[in-house]
């Protein structure tokens, strides 16, 4: 018995100290946006990419339905088959659509300059709320920004570059005193000759499980102090 208990703690020990070894690893976060959004995990030697648009979910799912038919497929009984149809259909209606896939789309409806000086201000607003214990341990490697306002209208074009650095540069203040930061690069100019706006947003952060772990729990604790205060 007394065997047992040894192995059972030693089995214990040794996977607390494996997900001790794995929560000290630090992992990169890679976002890019251009034409598309872009956002890739790295881990060690892995490389996860995260689907956020609508085109992108459907590409791997595609990718995922050409494996399931390389596989030998089961026979379905004739009386299980309506049953299986039903159950398809009930999971695509409780798919809901991505909450932050929705909030880009309604601020690209308003207009695409209006859409970056709100997504700014709105990570601004998380990065100095309460997620600030989550983002202090993050590390900014590498923060390339390059956005070109253009428009048909040249007066249009000077309303739209006095609106974007009147919303970048200082939500971008907000959060380059809160995360730690290696180095950035923010251009953000006019050309009248050009006809449509660019962005080009490249951003590498860096982040340590175990210290983001211990914001979520500081932020955590934060929350339900204002709760419970009433204030939120």
């Amino acid at each position: 018995m007394l065997i047992v208990l040894k192995i059972i703690l030693w089995t214990l020990l040794a996977v607390l100290v494996i997900i001790a070894a794995a929560l000290c690893v630090p992992t990169r976060l890679f976002i890019h946006y251009a034409d598309d959004i872009i956002l890739q995990i790295r881990y060690l030697f892995i490389k996860i990419n995260i689907p956020i648009t609508e085109e992108q979910k459907a590409a791997r799912a595609k990718k995922r339905k050409r494996k399931i038919k390389a596989k030998p497929a089961k026979k379905v009984p004739e009386d299980n088959k309506k049953a299986i149809k039903k159950n398809k259909k009930t999971k695509n209606k409780k798919n809901k659509p991505n909450p932050a896939v929705k909030w880009l789309k309604g601020l690209w409806k308003k207009g695409r300059v209006e859409a970056i000086t709100n997504a700014f201000k709105r990570i601004a607003e998380l990065v100095g709320g309460l997620l600030k214990p989550i983002f202090k341990t993050f590390r900014i490697r590498r923060l390339d920004i390059l956005i070109i306002s253009a428009s048909d209208n040249a007066a249009d074009t000077a309303i739209n570059y006095g609106k974007l650095c009147a919303g970048v540069y200082p939500a971008l203040s907000i959060i380059l005193n809160i995360v730690k930061y290696n180095d950035y690069n923010v251009n953000i100019y006019p050309d009248f000759d050009k006809k449509e706006l660019e962005v080009d947003i490249t951003a590498e952060l860096s982040l340590i499980p175990w210290a983001v772990v211990f914001g979520a729990v500081k932020a955590l604790v934060g929350f339900l102090r204002y709760k419970i205060r009433g204030e939120l």
